[in-house]
């Protein structure tokens, strides 16, 4: 059975964060521009905000209609939870069918069922796709399919959950811009979806609308699908990427792409690792943090906003109690040993959450909650 998710979680979208607290309760902060934040505020349910000045929330923000919850996921701009009754609520954009409601309408501002899921035990989402993992370990995706990133053998979207093929022993699913993966049973990985830069990690860079094993990969305690790169934490506690590297993202010290597994050097004693848009982050058993990519407005929290890419992986300043941290596109938030929340990065809609939008390469903590 899939381990069960940590008692503070954190979702990262594009510009938006969300969080589930201890008790269940949701907090959603930043862009809200498709009604993303879920608290039935405008945008009206008819059109995303394209005025350029979005409404916004730079605090935490309680999504009403979501007492309970145990697993959540953050898009490009939507956001779904699991529940403790098992069904699955999605809200936000969903022009492609991506709150699986059954529905193609353009947002939704609070929190709509995913059709016909029963027993989800936890939730991903990606560009325009969310994703359940089911209690009898199937994986059931819904959203954009025109790469295959439904993983049902078609490359056709679909506004309702859809069963991946050939997946039935999985603990852990992650999303991505437009490819998906899974970690079975046995410490194998499967992926499917878009391949163009190698993000699958079978040594092709050949789309596939089904799942496929990811190379060498044998052990792995924890996957994690950036925008076009993967990652993977193994049991000998070492961090291995793949796919796009044009900003240093898989952390070897070049921008070469790699369709396979790469190992980051230099990194051992890791307990976890997320990837963002074009930048990755890791924890260590010390409780100190790692990033290294894109440091788009300071997302690798390393104190300076310069340079634009880091190929290595370098120390995340300040903090060195973190149980675990979360890459969005632009920016990164982790969770302390007391369950703080510290955010840092882009800023721009307030999704650092702590009551400005001034860019931040440090952290700083978000709330109150």
């Amino acid at each position: 059975m899939a381990p069960p998710p940590p008692q503070v979680e954190l979702a990262l979208g594009r510009q938006h964060s969300c969080v589930k607290l201890i008790d269940g309760s949701i907090r959603c902060w930043g862009k809200d521009d498709c009604g993303q934040l879920g608290n039935g505020s405008p945008p009206t349910p008819t059109a995303c905000d394209t005025s350029g000045t979005p409404p916004n929330s730079t605090t935490p923000i309680a999504v009403p209609e979501i007492p309970a919850a145990t697993s959540i996921g953050a898009g490009f701009a939507a956001t779904c939870v699991t529940r403790p009754d098992g069904t699955a609520r999605c809200w936000g954009k969903n022009n492609d069918g991506q709150l699986g409601s059954g529905a193609n309408t353009a947002l939704e501002n609070a929190p709509v069922g995913v059709s016909g899921i029963t027993n989800a035990s936890r939730v991903a989402n990606g560009h325009s796709v969310g994703c359940v993992l089911r209690e009898d370990q199937t994986v059931w995706c819904w959203g954009l399919g025109d790469r295959g990133q439904l993983g049902n053998g078609s490359s056709v979207s679909s506004n309702v959950p859809v069963q991946v093929v050939t997946i039935n022993t999985a603990v852990e699913i992650t999303v991505g811009n437009y490819h998906a993966c899974a970690r079975l049973d046995d410490g194998t990985l499967r992926c499917w979806g878009g391949n163009t830069v190698g993000q699958l990690g079978d040594a092709t860079t050949a789309n596939s609308n089904v799942p496929v094993e990811v190379a060498m990969i044998t052990d792995a305690r924890s996957v994690s699908a950036g925008a076009n790169h993967t990652c993977a934490l193994r049991s000998d506690e070492t961090v291995w990427c793949w796919g796009d590297n044009a900003y240093g993202q898989l952390g070897i010290g070049s921008e070469i792409d790699s369709p396979v597994p790469i190992q980051v050097p230099d990194l051992t004693d890791m307990t976890g690792v997320d990837t963002g848009g074009q930048f990755t982050c890791a924890t260590k058993i010390d409780g100190t943090a790692w990033c290294w990519g894109r440091n788009s407005n300071g997302s690798l929290g390393s104190g300076m906003l310069m340079p634009l890419e880091v190929h290595s992986p370098g120390q995340v300043v300040d903090i060195v109690d973190f149980k675990r941290v979360q890459a969005g596109i632009y920016h990164a938030c982790g969770v302390r040993l007391d369950d703080s929340v510290y955010c840092w990065g882009d800023n721009l809609h307030g999704q650092l959450g702590n009551g400005t939008q001034t860019h931040s390469p440090v952290p700083v903590p978000a709330g109150p909650f």
